[in-house]
């Protein structure tokens, strides 16, 4: 897989229309011990993990702080498997009132996290913090703190109609252990 290791990505911008401000992976990409601030897409502020990049895209000891996305995933946007771990993300946001997780947004993959703090992050539309859409979730060790969602979710948004269909129905889609989730609003 690509790797990216000990890196800083500040104050990178792509027009709002495309995705990942600072990295957008096709493939799997091992991201570990970077930091990435002040970065600006339409999706994915700082990293947008495309669907074709295959399977467990990891990023590890990773701070995610202050980047920016118009419509999903103001730190990350993965719609493809991905696993989070021991990683922080603070003062993230989405813009728009129809936007989706001001941290992270996962659509259409796994998504997995343990050690994780997600603090004073914003959306305009929904998740403060995540935002999991027709995708399975689960987390482990996992602060949520004053974060805002203004159209719901203010910590944590679901939504995963696809599987409410199935027959028999699949187990939940979002599991969370050890989750401390206190002080949101919406």
């Amino acid at each position: 897989p690509a790797q990216v290791l000990d890196s800083v990505f500040d104050g990178n911008v792509v027009s709002s229309d495309a995705a990942g401000g600072a990295i957008r992976a096709f493939e799997k990409i091992d991201i570990r011990r970077s930091r990435f601030k002040k970065n600006i897409a339409g999706s994915g502020g700082a990293i947008y993990l495309d669907p074709r990049s295959g399977p467990a895209s990891r990023i590890e000891a990773c701070d995610f702080i202050a980047n920016r996305a118009g419509s999903a995933g103001g730190a990350i946007a993965a719609r493809c498997f991905a696993m989070l771990e021991r990683s922080s993300f603070e003062e993230n946001r989405v813009d728009a009132e129809t936007g989706c997780g001001a941290a992270v947004y996962g659509f259409g993959g796994k998504l997995c996290g343990r050690h994780l703090e997600f603090r004073r992050n914003s959306s305009m539309g929904r998740g403060g913090a995540l935002c999991v859409e027709e995708s399975s979730a689960a987390f482990v060790n996992i602060l949520v703190v004053e974060n805002r969602g203004q159209r719901g979710g203010a910590g944590l948004y679901a939504d995963v109609p696809g599987r409410r269909r199935l027959s028999p129905p699949e187990p939940a889609a979002v599991v969370l252990v050890n989750a401390t989730v206190a002080d949101n609003t919406a």
